[in-house]
């Protein structure tokens, strides 16, 4: 099976009964002062797993500390089967779990933690549920505040607005 060039894309065969959605999330790293925040479009059927791919992107982080999301009393990553053997309650997968499932209403939030050891966290808002705009390629980072790691603007020049 040969790999896809970047003109390529997989359509799907029919068109689905239900619109796809884009949720507008504000993602803003705690204790910061000024806020250091992002606003990003994201496809509202993505993964947790891939949110944490985009959150990396757009906050300058390099994925290189273990994370977490919280909702409540539930807890979302990558499960490791010897944290039962440690005592640590164990995690709901993040690559099962959509960001629809968990951030369904307006003004739902969840709390993004990079970096066990520093805790980084992160205020996930979703602020609006959109239509997808067929001239946009989703994910984007469409505002924030603060500098974008120099990194992020070179691997995404197409989504960096600022």
């Amino acid at each position: 099976m040969r790999g896809l060039t970047s003109r390529e894309r997989i359509m799907p065969t029919q068109k689905s009964a239900v619109p796809p959605e884009i949720y507008q999330l504000k993602v803003t790293l705690l204790g910061t002062s000024p806020p250091i925040w992002r606003r990003l479009l994201v496809p509202a059927d993505v993964t947790l797993a891939q949110l944490h791919d985009m959150l990396q992107a757009a906050m300058g982080w390099e994925d290189g500390h273990m994370h977490e999301f919280s909702i409540g009393q539930r807890h979302f990553g990558r499960p490791d089967p010897e944290d039962r053997l440690m005592g640590i309650p164990s995690v709901e997968n993040e690559r099962t779990v959509r960001v629809s499932g968990i951030l369904g209403r307006v003004g739902s939030k969840a709390i993004y933690t990079y970096d066990f050891g520093d805790t980084w966290e992160h205020s996930i808002v979703l602020e609006k549920r959109l239509s997808v705009d067929p001239n946009t390629t989703y994910p984007i980072c469409t505002d924030g505040q603060l500098r974008v790691h120099r990194k992020i603007v070179e691997a995404f020049p197409d989504s960096m607005t600022w």
